[in-house]
């Protein structure tokens, strides 16, 4: 690491001290709270997931059975540096030294302890008569190398050799895998673990300075084998060979310590049946777990073979080792924050002194040092391919294998049910609900995948439930009043424990699910989440469609230049047209149903439920391209301004899917100011650059005359037509806002029409002016960021340098589309379309994290096919805007049938165009559907990749997703309220019983087929007229405002006599309008 300079791999040195020190402190209260052997698998398993916990485990053994490959090939070398006759017969000294090291840990007992004691006795000595022998030789100023070695090669050189000051310090984790060899190891292993960390800051602090400051100096000593071997030379005055004798007693002793590690590792593994059981099971005599060490130590010297005869392997397998050491540091980490957060009433008989803040800054760094890893290494970022391989084939045995067969050992039975138990019995004896409902599913979490019969005693049978619910939605109905939503009562303590496992969610059949949720409210009744609450107007959402759409007029509209400017300022008046008429449709429709689903909630109330699963994909996949492509444009942008960075691209787009991510994922202010300030900043860059270039403006020079008025005819305009969506493309995501906003139903549409206006007018002025500027045409439909040249000739500056003015616009569409498909992602996911993990929101900041990170990470996958292979860039736009037509055309679609079928709902706002508007639209998207389709020089691969991803959309669907989905808790609320709404509003009686209801028919069939093929605990008609009546009794909480309609509805059919026959039910069911 030294190869970086003195001065900066000592920062180096010093980060990843401070880092382990924090990890150390943290490791050691856990420990003093709950000690288990499986060191960071079993806590990921606790605080994160099963599925993670084993991930965790597994990247755990595998640092440290690469770690102990890279150990002994390094001791071989030693050997074979004194004798070298042992060269080409290293794998004898491989083979020796595993023997030796796996007898003694095998063996056990005092005999193991004993002569661990005396390695660590050895091996410390002899560091201290290193650094107090040599005290005389050193001389900083003569062999440090000077001002010249102090730093080498810059920030690229530190961030390159900073994973290599891990050699330092790593392993100080493993002694919590101790936990089951010592008798009291709460106070035992914290004891120990702390004055270990503190012992070895001191001694690597004193090898650091005394190895830089010992002739031969720098930069010899950054090539060295032994680098203490400087030392033991002048100071015994031997050779060199012969001092390397004093670093192997040190390097063995670190084999035979992480052997014993990863042999923990694997027998908790094993005992948890993640890994075969056979991994397990103890030695009769000793009672040492030898199959785990013959196992991991095979494995081992196997990588031994590779890395001694294959050069360049050594520091590939010492960054992959050390890239999974990070991350499962990383993961005890979370586990700490998450331990101390939750479980803060557990007793520890030791307090971290840094705490949380002190594993933040030990995250940050080990997040800096897989960056490291990732990107800073001269591999050709093989160690990452290898890495993430490794975790592929993980997932897939995961999956396939220990998924099924994974269970509690003994040791986590006995620690996290203790754990929970102790937790409830010293905390306060008047507990919130919300704390109830989260200490109970902490307890059935832990317990659903592996004991049926606690399962069976901590579930409440579905009968019982329907009929708990039924109550429970009556008393809310008496308590909700006349007030707004938030008026709805919590449930007191008592009903949460009569409820058992909490709200129950109604499925697509009829039935029930027990998987327990919390309310929105109560997920944001955290003081954090209360510090960033944000009360929004119509400016922030005039903001966010500014942010979003806004980008696009700064880079890539103007390739469609190329058709001619008349012909293309054609195609953008028609754009601007077609989504002037989408945006006043969307303002009304929202004015009236607003839903944070998009078009993909219009489509399913107003299409069918497989529509409007294809255009829930369709919008998710045109934000992703989307996304992809701006993402690309950015990073050409910022490689423009500084060249250094053209081959490091991905990191580019990593930072930026990374800050707009986060802002995304901590919401409220944070984000809200943040998109107003970028917001403010870009359209003031838009009217600086309209300001300041119109002196310079010059159509008639500029714009290329009567040659370039029309280019290519009628094929040139359809080519280039789809172009002009840059300009708008991103305004319809405003309505995904909706569950944002206090008042969706007025804001969202006064902020949308403010939005398209004002875009409007930016992009006509853009258009204008830029082709009005030199280079002229044809050259502007070819730059980068065609707004340069304005800033550019405005403040006197290089096109490179104008091109910074282009880049926070370009960013904010970037993260507003993100925002887009997150939304989406989240709404599908809610109703079971897609994993419902997608739609889990963060427990502090109430997002859908999970749907940020999933979208973002197949957008950015996206970008390294978008750059590296030529042509694609152009493909990946077509497929996505088809997506985005398609999407488009079913909203404009959407609208009309609204329009036709409950034209008297009341709404906020109507469209001044009205029908003839959205069919204008419609025309303006088929065109543009035709153009990408059968108009672009790609051999129709647009289309075909469309089809392509239709028609695994419509698999998934029938094989999947049509028997999973459900309606989430806004579709309910949404449609009830709109047919309800519809009757009351009804003028005569015979116009209810002619109402289109928005989803009746496939709400009924739903429930009907429930019916017909209920579950076996439903056995009588009492019980299934229980079942349609859940729908009927829920319809006051939804509505506690409109108590008359909702209570006339239910009249229809809760007036009849007590116990309905089957047959009279049936008929009933038959028509929509008389169920509800």
């Amino acid at each position: 690491g030294l190869a970086a300079g003195t001065l900066s791999y000592g920062v180096a040195v010093l980060l990843m001290g401070l880092a382990y020190l924090c990890l150390a402190l943290s490791m050691a209260e856990m420990t003093s709270m709950l000690p288990f052997a499986g060191g960071a698998y079993g806590l990921a398993r606790c605080a994160l997931s099963f599925y993670a916990g084993f991930i965790m485990g597994c990247a755990e053994a595998i640092e440290y059975i690469m770690y102990v490959t890279c150990s002994v090939v390094q001791l071989g070398r030693m050997l074979a540096d004194k004798w070298p006759q042992l060269r080409g017969l290293e794998f004898l000294v491989w083979f020796a030294i595993y023997a030796v090291a796996c007898s003694a840990i095998i063996l056990g007992g005092k005999f193991f302890w004993r002569w661990n004691m005396m390695l660590a006795l050895i091996s410390l000595g002899i560091i201290l008569v290193f650094c107090l022998g040599s005290s005389g030789q050193v001389n900083l100023a003569a062999n440090g190398g000077g001002q010249d070695m102090l730093v080498v090669g810059g920030f690229m050189a530190f961030m390159k050799a900073s994973p290599l000051s891990t050699w330092f310090f790593v392993g100080i984790e493993a002694l919590n895998t101790l936990s089951n060899e010592v008798h009291d190891p709460k106070t035992t292993i914290p004891k120990g673990q702390v004055a270990c960390m503190l012992t070895l800051l001191i001694t690597s602090a004193a090898v650091f300075f005394v190895s830089i400051s010992l002739p031969p100096g720098m930069p010899a000593v950054a090539t060295a084998l032994t680098p203490l071997s400087a030392g033991f030379v002048l100071l015994f005055n031997i050779h060199e060979t012969d001092a390397t004798l004093l670093s192997m007693p040190a390097t063995f002793a670190t084999i035979q310590g992480f052997i014993l590690a990863y042999t923990n590792i694997i027998k908790a593994l094993a005992d948890s049946k993640l890994l075969p059981s056979v991994l397990g099971r103890q030695h009769v005599t000793f009672g040492t777990h030898v199959n785990a060490i013959v196992a991991g130590s095979a494995l081992s010297f196997a990588l031994c073979f590779l890395d001694g005869y294959v050069d360049g392997l050594d520091t590939i397998l010492y960054n992959v080792c050390i890239f999974f050491g990070f991350l499962a540091y990383t993961s005890q980490c979370v586990g700490y924050i998450y331990l101390k957060r939750r479980y803060t009433k557990l007793e520890r008989k030791f307090v971290s002194p840094v705490g949380i803040p002190g594993v933040v800054f030990a995250i940050t760094v080990w997040v800096m040092n897989m960056v490291s890893i990732v990107a800073f290494q001269d591999d050709h970022q093989v160690s990452l391919i290898v890495a993430a391989s490794l975790l592929v084939l993980l997932s897939l045995f995961y999956h396939c294998y220990a998924k099924f067969h994974q269970t509690f050992s003994e040791d986590e039975r006995k620690l996290f049910f203790f754990a929970h138990v102790a937790n409830q019995l010293t905390a306060p004896q008047h507990q919130s609900p919300r704390a109830i409902t989260r200490a109970h599913t902490t307890t059935q979490r832990m317990f659903m995948h592996f004991n049926p019969v606690l399962m069976d005693l901590l579930v409440v049978p579905t009968a019982l439930r329907l009929s708990t619910i039924r109550s429970v939605a009556a008393r809310g109905s008496s308590r909700a009043g006349s007030g707004a939503r938030e008026a709805k009562t919590a449930p007191t303590e008592r009903d949460v424990r009569r409820q058992t496992i909490g709200p129950v969610a109604t499925d697509m059949h009829g039935g029930v699910s027990s998987k327990p949720r919390s309310s929105r409210r109560d997920r944001r009744t955290s003081s954090i989440q209360d510090f960033i609450q944000h009360t929004h107007d119509s400016i922030d959402i005039w903001a966010v469609g500014i942010t979003i759409v806004i980008g696009g007029q700064y880079f890539s509209w103007n390739a469609g230049l190329a058709a001619g400017t008349l012909s293309y300022g054609v195609a953008v008046l028609l754009m601007g047209l077609a989504y002037l008429c989408l945006a006043l449709s969307m303002a009304e429709m929202t004015s009236m149903l607003p839903f944070a689903g998009g078009a993909y909630g219009l489509a399913r109330c107003t299409l069918g439920f497989f529509v409007g699963f294809l255009v829930g994909c369709a919008e998710v996949l045109e934000y992703i391209t989307y996304v992809a492509c701006a993402m690309v444009q950015l990073g050409r942008m910022v490689a423009q301004l500084q060249p250094s960075l053209q081959d490091h691209l991905y990191l580019v787009w990593l930072v930026a899917y990374f800050v707009a991510g986060s802002v995304l994922a901590i919401n409220g202010k944070v984000f809200w100011y943040w998109n107003k300030g970028i917001a403010a900043f870009v359209l003031l860059a838009v009217l600086v650059y309209c300001g300041l270039s119109v002196g310079y403006a010059n159509m008639h020079q500029h714009a290329g005359g009567d040659a370039f008025l029309v280019v290519g005819g009628f094929s040139g305009f359809m080519r280039q037509f789809p172009l002009a969506s840059w300009l708008y493309s991103g305004l319809e995501a405003l309505n995904m806002l909706s569950n944002d906003v206090m008042n969706p139903k007025a804001i969202i549409p006064r902020g949308q029409i403010a939005c398209i206006l004002t875009l409007l007018v930016t992009s006509w002025a853009i258009f204008l002016i830029t082709i009005s500027l030199p280079p002229s045409m044809p050259a502007t439909a070819l730059q980068l960021a065609p707004l340069s040249a304005g800033f550019s000739l405005a403040f006197n500056i290089t096109l490179d340098s104008a091109t910074l003015l282009s880049i926070p616009a370009t960013f904010a569409t970037v993260q507003g589309i993100v925002m887009g498909y997150t939304n989406v992602l989240a709404a599908m996911a809610t109703s079971k379309l897609l994993p419902s993990v997608l739609g889990h929101r963060h427990s502090i900041f109430n997002t859908p994290v999970n749907a940020i990170v999933v979208g973002s990470l197949a957008s950015y996958g996206l970008c390294f096919v978008d750059h590296g292979v030529d042509g694609v860039h152009e493909l990946l736009f077509n497929t996505g805007m088809l997506f985005g037509f398609a999407s488009y055309t079913v909203q404009c679609v959407g609208y009309l049938f609204l329009h036709r079928h409950h034209n008297d709902l009341p709404r906020g706002f109507r469209s001044p165009v009205g029908v003839p508007g959205a069919v204008f639209a419609i025309v303006v998207w088929a065109v543009n559907i035709l153009s990408l389709a059968f108009f672009q020089d790609d051999n129709h691969a647009s289309l075909a990749i469309m089809l392509a991803l239709v028609a695994a959309a419509s698999l998934y669907y029938v094989a999947c997703a049509k028997h999973r989905q459900t309606f989430s808790d806004d579709e309910r609320a949404l449609l009830l309220f709109a047919h309800v709404a519809k009757a009351n509003n009804a003028p005569h009686a015979g116009q209810f019983h002619k109402s289109v209801a928005i989803a009746p028919q496939s709400l009924t069939a739903a429930l009907m087929d429930r019916l017909r093929h209920p579950p076996k605990h439903v056995d009588s008609s009492v019980m299934r007229w229980k079942m349609t009546s859940v729908v009927v009794s829920s319809i006051p909480r939804i509505m506690p405002h409109d108590m008359d309609a909702a209570k006339t509805a239910a009249e229809v059919v809760v007036a009849q006599d007590s116990a309905p026959h089957e047959v009279d039910l049936m008929a009933r069911l038959k028509d929509p309008d008389l169920l509800f």
